[in-house]
């Protein structure tokens, strides 16, 4: 199984990873322009719309009408995935 990555983008960037029928969210977080992220799905989407991102979270079950901070993102971000510091 091929690895995805997203390095040192030039925008915080959001991601959705799904599993292959593209049906589930396995993971969703933020990687900022100083980090570099790699997963072993395939399915994943970018984003550059914290809003957009929001919206498909919210549409696919995941409630973010708490207030959360970039601080609880990336929380999730390092539990789901593995993060490649620079």
């Amino acid at each position: 199984m091929a690895n995805t990555q997203l390095h040192y983008p030039e925008v915080k960037t959001w991601f959705i990873i799904w599993d292959d029928t593209k049906e589930n969210i396995l993971s969703y977080g933020l990687v900022e322009p100083t980090q570099c992220m790699e997963t072993k799905w395939a399915e994943v989407d970018y984003y550059k719309n914290e809003v957009e991102w929001i919206d498909i979270l919210a549409n696919n079950g995941i409630d973010f009408l708490g207030a959360i901070s970039e601080d609880d993102i990336l929380n999730e971000f390092k539990i789901n995935t593995a993060i490649i510091s620079p």
